[in-house]
C-alpha cells in the first residue's frame, strides 16, 4: 500500500477541481511592471503626467499584481508605501471603460491585496484609508455592469 501512496499524492496534486476556461488570471507583464514602477516614482515625487494617468487607468486589477511583484512582502505593508500606492490603485479603477483587458476589470487581486494589508497594518487611520479605498472600488465595480467586485 505504501508504494501506491506517491502515485495517489501525485494524482491528487494534478486534480485541482473544475477549471473555468473563461476566467483568465490577472497578469502583469514587463510593460505593466514598468508602468507600475513609474507610477510609484511619480506618486512619490508628486510629478504626474497625463499619459501616465491614462496608462494607470488601463491597468485595472493588474496594478495590484504589479505592486506585489515590485514591493517585497515586508515593504508592501509599510505605512509610507501603502499611503503611496492607495491612490494609484484607486485611479486604476476610476474609468472602467479604459481598462484594456476584460480580466482586469474585476478587482479580485486588488481586493485580496487590500484585505491582506488591512489585516497586517497596525495604524488605525491607515486601516480606515484602506477600508475607504475598498469601498470606493466596490462602488465603482457596482456602478459598471461589465465588472463585478468579488
Amino acid at each position: 500500500m505504501s508504494r501506491y501512496f506517491p502515485i495517489g499524492l501525485f494524482a491528487l496534486t494534478l486534480y485541482q477541481g473544475p477549471v473555468s476556461v473563461s476566467a483568465q488570471p490577472v497578469q502583469c507583464d514587463r510593460a505593466c511592471v514598468r508602468t507600475v514602477r513609474v507610477l510609484l516614482q511619480a506618486e512619490e515625487s508628486g510629478f504626474y503626467l497625463s499619459w501616465l494617468e491614462k496608462a494607470n487607468r488601463q491597468l485595472g486589477d493588474s496594478v495590484s499584481v504589479g505592486l506585489r511583484k515590485i514591493l517585497t512582502r515586508r515593504n508592501i505593508s509599510r505605512p509610507t508605501k501603502v499611503r503611496l500606492f492607495l491612490p494609484i490603485i484607486l485611479e486604476a479603477f476610476k474609468d472602467t471603460e479604459m481598462i484594456s483587458k476584460p480580466e482586469n476589470k474585476t478587482p479580485t487581486a486588488t481586493m485580496q491585496l487590500l484585505t491582506t494589508l488591512k489585516r497586517k497594518v497596525r495604524n488605525a487611520s491607515l486601516r480606515e484609508e484602506i477600508s475607504k479605498t475598498m469601498d470606493e472600488i466596490q462602488r465603482l465595480a457596482n456602478r459598471d455592469t461589465s465588472i463585478r467586485a468579488p
